[in-house]
């Protein structure tokens, strides 16, 4: 598989020196005029400019998709991985944020668009000051539909003995300048059958070692989620623009289980290894929640080409968080070891922001103020009801200003952010302060396109990196946070350089990022001799750089097109005691075959393997095949997951007193079978939904029950 994800990346940058040569624009059959904000341009299928490119879908793509997600993945945007199955969408950074005309919006949002209405689609890979540390950004453009009313169903059963699958439901209506809209959408995750295989050496003080292996019995893992959303819309072109939304999030149960056969050798210093007596392992973790939420949109206009925009979320969320860890002996069943951790969160969060918006012809300033409160109280039960409260306040500032130059585009800004930290059982108050400088600078020329970017942003320390409540693991393994930690900066900068031909797209990429040296990083240290403590401190340092390729072919116009990319990571850490370092290959490469209302999708993906402090984590690589039959408002589809290969994620720790290995399989996932019916309705005249540029992005925080 890696062989076919090397050919095919292959093919599409070789052949750039081809079409370089013989075709370097498009027909007039296969570019139209737009008028893009900044500048008037000519588009092809993609559009480079100065901090995104654009995408505009091909009617084979809009034909072969029945929602916003299906159109994602028919239109196959270089570096961009759409999980269909799993409802996901990645790329080689991580996961990408989801937005309509501007507003963060979910990937059920996504789903509930029609492909009709989806103009164009932007990606940011860099995404400037205003988007506040998001990885990178697909903001989905949509115009306004032509009809009064759609109803939009989408089923897909997972062919297993235990029912698995997604439902989703979503109904529009108009009325006058508004629109009303409730969807609900159930996912189905019951008892799958996942274990684990587990290695681990434990390293005391007296120079003697502990092994320990778990060898798989069996284990299961169950998530049913539900969620709803009611919302309305007011739009009175060029004058305002109303937003408000309810939402509902259900999950119950989240939760794992693992059972195994522990086999332990203990071997003191300078002696003889003595095996132990096998144990029976069971673990198992649970993680229900329910968040309502509402969110309240304005966008209005104050004079020619400006714009005032605010945005409002709130989130209540109650949560439990459970562990369990029990170990027996293979012999006789008696217990050995029964531990339990138990935490209750009861969380708000609250998210405030405002945005102004300055447009000339050639120029563009946005300033803009955020203010995002947490009031988290968590109830740890295992350790007599104990109650901590934590509090945390962020202020963001920003002013970003853009400037056209010919064909050089340069963007420049900075934003300040100050967070606030406050225990109230300690007492305790912390706080910091970084600034945030970014600057963009894009060269384009006929089709070659060449962009800078540089910049910083911050990370914050978890709720639970910071309760200094302990709880136990194993036998002998404790956590705690460290209420004394602190936020950090992040600097990355990149080049890309791309080329846009009739039917291909490529770009080669370089980029470098580094934490400051007073990263957040777990570390391990032994208590009497007895017990090894968890914790987190500051003082650790990451950094990466690496190189990527990618190509988009049109190999046979509106019948075959591919995509991919391969990537090279170069990872080094550091901290206390430790420096390691970590090469990492990964890619991806997707074939879309359509003809005569079918549509066959292959995809491959291979994820990379990411250091973090002590820490080596490989995300699951996954393959598919989908094949699609699209009549009239219907989709049909049938296909695999996995047809190649075994599933798994692996996680591998390399600390000096606690090493360990840990793979994660399941045998459902691999061969499954998949069958998927959706439907589509239209009618009238429809109103467009919304457009929300900003979002005031109020995320809750939940703690995590420490286990093995």
């Amino acid at each position: 598989m890696r062989n076919i994800l090397l050919v095919a990346v292959a093919i599409g940058l070789t052949a750039i020196g081809a079409s370089a040569q013989t075709d370097t624009t498009a027909s007039p059959a296969d570019s139209i005029t737009h008028q893009l904000g900044e500048v008037l341009v000519k588009a092809s299928p993609v559009i480079h400019k100065s901090d995104r490119d654009l995408f505009i879908p091909s009617d084979e793509a809009r034909e072969h998709a029945n929602n916003g997600l299906g159109l994602l993945q028919n239109m196959q945007i270089p570096t961009v991985v759409v999980n269909p199955v799993m409802e996901s969408v990645s790329n080689p950074s991580g996961a990408v944020q989801l937005r309509i005309n501007g507003r963060v919006a979910s990937i059920n949002e996504v789903k509930m668009l029609l492909p009709e209405s989806i103009v164009r689609v932007e990606y940011l890979e860099n995404p400037g000051l205003r988007y506040n540390d998001a990885n990178a950004v697909l903001d989905f453009i949509v115009r306004n539909p032509t009809v009064g009313g759609s109803l939009m169903a989408d089923v897909m059963y997972w062919l297993h003995d235990k029912p698995s699958g997604n439902l989703f439901a979503s109904l529009k209506l108009n009325r006058g300048k508004g629109q009303f809209g409730l969807s609900v959408q159930d996912q189905l995750r019951k008892r799958l059958e996942m274990y684990r295989e587990y290695d681990e050496e434990v390293h005391f003080t007296d120079g003697s070692t502990l092994l320990r292996k778990e060898s798989p019995v069996g284990g299961m893992y169950n998530n049913n989620q539900l969620w709803v959303t009611a919302d309305y819309s007011y739009v009175d072109p060029d004058k305002t623009t109303f937003y408000a939304s309810l939402n509902l999030s259900h999950q119950t149960p989240n939760s794992f289980g693992y059972d195994g056969i522990l086999s332990s050798t203990y071997k003191p210093a300078g002696g003889e290894s003595t095996a132990t007596a096998p144990l029976y392992l069971s673990v198992e973790g649970w993680h229900p929640f329910t968040v309502p939420s509402l969110n309240l949109y304005l966008d209005k206009k104050i004079g020619e080409k400006q714009s005032i925009v605010v945005d409002f979320v709130a989130r209540y969320t109650t949560s439990r968080s459970e562990s369990s860890y029990d170990e027996y002996l293979v012999s006789d069943g008696s217990p050995v070891t029964a531990i339990g951790t138990q935490i209750r969160d009861n969380n708000w969060s609250v998210g405030l922001e405002t945005d102004y918006i300055r447009q000339w012809r050639k120029s563009r300033l946005t300033t803009g103020l955020t203010w995002n409160g947490y009031f988290n109280r968590s109830t740890y039960v295992t350790s007599g009801n104990t109650v901590y409260h934590q509090n945390q306040n962020k202020l963001y500032a920003f002013a970003e200003y853009m400037q056209m130059l010919g064909p050089v585009t340069a963007t420049a800004g900075i934003g300040i952010e100050y967070n606030e930290q406050y225990l109230r059982e300690s007492g305790r108050s912390l706080h910091s302060l970084h600034a945030k400088p970014r600057i963009n600078v894009t060269w384009r020329k006929d089709w070659s396109m060449l962009r800078l970017t540089a910049g910083t942003y911050t990370r914050t320390p978890s709720l639970s990196e910071t309760n200094p409540t302990v709880q136990q693991i194993d036998r002998f393994q404790f956590q705690t946070g460290n209420p004394d930690l602190k936020s950090y900066s992040i600097w990355n900068a990149s080049i890309n350089w791309a080329q846009s031909f009739k039917r291909i797209n490529s770009s080669l990429q370089v980029g470098y990022w580094s934490t400051s040296s007073d990263a957040i990083a777990p570390i391990y240290y032994w208590d009497n001799d007895r017990h090894l403590i968890k914790t987190f401190t500051n003082g650790h340092k990451n950094s990466m750089w690496w190189w990527r390729a990618s190509a988009s072919i049109d190999v046979i116009p509106d019948w075959l097109t591919i995509d991919g990319y391969i990537r090279m990571t170069r990872n080094y850490s550091s901290g206390p005691g430790y420096s390691h370092h970590n090469t990492s290959w990964s890619g991806n490469v997707d074939a879309i075959a359509s003809h005569w209302g079918f549509q066959l999708i292959f995809s491959y993906m291979r994820a990379n393997t990411d250091l973090t402090g002590e820490v080596l984590n490989r995300q699951e690589s996954f393959n598919s095949i989908m094949l699609n039959y699209t009549w009239r408002n219907w989709q049909f589809g049938t296909g695999l997951m996995m047809p190649f290969g075994r599933y798994n994620q692996e996680t591998t720790q390399l600390n000096r007193y606690y090493s360990y290995s840990q793979i994660m399989r399941s045998d459902f996932i691999e061969r499954m079978a998949i069958v998927k019916i959706s439907y589509n309705l239209q009618w009238g005249k429809q109103k467009e939904g919304a457009r929300k540029r900003i979002d005031a992005g109020a995320e809750s925080m939940t703690s995590t029950a420490a286990g093995r």
